[in-house]
């Protein structure tokens, strides 16, 4: 099994301290909330990342995640702008297509993935979503199989695959996670 934080470098200089701390029994109060501190970034990675590490919090289709709520804001906040939209499109030809663009801000507010290790991912491509439970591990890069032939991914997607987990296998999870959340998911 894997580490509390994921990766054997992670987490050193806590885990020093945290033992430190244990053994000249001075601070378990800071002890404490450190631990409840790190299980919390473990839970939150754990939620976000699926297990062939793309971030689901920031799919499309999830049912929590930022394109959902940002495609809710903006609705509201174009309110009827059908009416402005037919209007405009006689000099601005782009309005035509305000229709289309309204469906697909609609398409994304019904958005109702659980993520990849709710057990109802709905992703068919994937096998990385229910092998990661078979295996025992978080994250395909953990898995002695790795890399696999097990995912029907198109060979871009087999591509980035390979990239994320090789890359969380390089520095650790947590820094892939840091990483990545500064990076556009598409």
């Amino acid at each position: 099994m894997i580490s509390p934080l994921f990766h054997p470098r992670a987490g050193y200089q806590f885990f020093a301290l945290f033992f430190k701390c244990r053994e000249e029994n001075y601070c378990n109060p800071i002890k404490q909330k450190w631990k409840v501190s790190v299980m919390a970034i473990r839970e939150e990675i754990l939620t976000s990342l699926a297990p062939c590490g793309l971030d689901c919090s920031r799919c499309h289709g999830f049912a929590g995640g930022e394109i959902k709520k940002l495609s809710e804001q903006l609705i509201e906040a174009l309110g009827d702008f059908q009416s402005v939209a037919d209007k405009l499109s006689s000099f601005m030809p782009v309005m035509q297509n305000y229709r289309q663009f309204r469906e697909m801000l609609d398409f994304f507010t019904l958005a109702g993935c659980a993520g990849c290790r709710s057990g109802k991912a709905q992703f068919p491509l994937c096998a990385a979503k229910s092998c990661f439970k078979e295996k025992g591990v978080d994250f395909c890069f953990q898995c002695d199989e790795y890399p696999c032939g097990r995912n029907r991914y198109d060979a871009p997607l087999h591509e980035r695959w390979r990239r994320i987990n090789d890359r969380m296998k390089e520095v650790g999870v947590e820094v892939y996670y840091e990483e990545q959340k500064k990076r556009p998911r598409y």
